[in-house]
């Protein structure tokens, strides 16, 4: 009897929530206008009020809101695009997507900075690879038992190798980062544990290795240094881009990872200088920056890092949402650059960023990437090891 009862109780409450539903869907008909009776019958009335609807809707939005935090909760997941780990740390899926295809897609990528680098050098213009390496490799304890793809173990250390066999500068910044994470003060972030880029600190850090190496280069002369003065001016809360990836709505408050404090810094040009010469020499800028998002957000001030470390005035072009080769041929091909190159190009380049595949215009870079742009050589192959191990 009871069953009989609980099975009616059921019935109710599935209709009740049926109509209360449906009494809550209508609002999103507000707007909805079908074009012709002939759509009733052939499923444009239908395609277009599901799409009308999943605008609308607002049991929609609760519906993810409420997966999500499943997801996150039980299963400690996010939606792709995003690595949860530990202790409210995200990082980007891009650093775990494996590839068939990977041994050719770096050396393509390889190919090309060589071709850049050779053009920059026909230029009498030196470069600078700053290869940022991926957050999971500075933060492999955050990442929960997930391992990024198998060819990322030797991607690093294969990349620097590659450069030095080219006569290519490029500062082993990974090697620094490891280093200021056990020399600074416990709890220093070089990276947000909410975005997928560094931190005003891990700049910093960047900026000082790359200086220390170029100045063994001896790639600049010592006229034209100048003083800059770097100070922290505010704290804010920062929503790092990795919580897009866990629409959590009305749930993050409650069990959502917390958001970034993000020191934010300045960094001015001192009144004195340390030599009398100017900043610009008759070809113009000393130093130029050219990559991703890493150096265009002006919130991780890598440029001010740049040229407090290096007591130079640095001319930013990086450039955001278009990855670090991009910008570079962008600013190759620029009037800037033909009328005035200067001493010295410092790319910023991050890590993750080696074995994704880029469209370009047709012809628009063919002198830049000769021998880039042709078939991947056996030695290249080689160079990286076959890719996946």
């Amino acid at each position: 009897m009871k069953y009989r009862y609980l099975r009616y109780f059921s019935m109710i409450f599935l209709i009740a929530f049926i109509v209360g539903i449906g009494a809550w869907s209508l609002p999103a008909l507000e707007g909805f206008r079908p074009r012709g009776m002939r759509g009733l019958f052939n499923g444009e009335w239908a395609l277009a009020l599901e799409k009308h609807y999943n605008q609308r809707l607002p049991i929609r939005d609760m519906g993810i809101h409420l997966w999500t935090a499943v997801q996150y909760g039980l299963l400690n997941e996010g939606r792709q695009g995003v690595v949860v780990g530990r202790d409210g740390w995200l990082f980007t899926d891009e650093e775990f997507r494996t590839h068939d295809d990977a041994a050719e897609r770096i050396g393509h990528r390889f190919k090309e900075i060589e071709s850049i680098h050779a053009y920059l050098r026909a230029h009498n213009v030196a470069l600078v690879l700053a290869l940022v390496p991926a957050k999971a490799r500075i933060y492999p304890g955050q990442l929960g038992g997930r391992k990024p793809a198998a060819f990322y173990q030797s991607l690093y250390g294969d990349a620097l190798r590659y450069a030095a066999g080219r006569q290519l500068i490029a500062p082993d910044l990974c090697k620094a980062m490891r280093r200021a994470l056990v020399d600074r003060p416990e709890g220093t972030q070089l990276f947000l544990k909410t975005d997928t880029h560094w931190t005003p600190e891990g700049a910093a850090v960047a900026a000082a290795a790359i200086a220390e190496e170029i100045a063994k280069q001896g790639v600049l002369p010592p006229e034209g240094a100048v003083r800059f003065r770097t100070e922290m001016v505010s704290t804010r809360v920062y929503q790092g881009d990795l919580l897009n990836y866990l629409p959590l709505g009305p749930f993050s408050d409650w069990f959502g990872p917390a958001a970034d404090e993000l020191k934010v810094y300045v960094t001015r040009r001192a009144e004195e200088s340390i030599t009398s010469e100017g900043l610009f020499s008759d070809n113009g800028a000393d130093v130029v920056l050219v990559g991703s998002s890493y150096s265009a957000n002006s919130l991780w001030n890598f440029t001010g890092a740049l040229e407090q470390a290096l007591s130079r005035e640095v001319v930013n072009y990086a450039t955001e949402g278009k990855g670090p080769v991009l910008p570079m041929l962008e600013y190759l091909v620029s009037d800037d650059f033909s009328a005035k190159p200067p001493r010295l190009v410092i790319w910023e380049f991050p890590e993750r960023y080696l074995p994704v595949v880029y469209p370009y215009p047709n012809g628009k870079y063919t002198e830049l990437l000769a021998g880039a742009i042709d078939k991947i050589s056996t030695d290249t192959d080689t160079a990286v090891h076959g890719g996946t191990r």
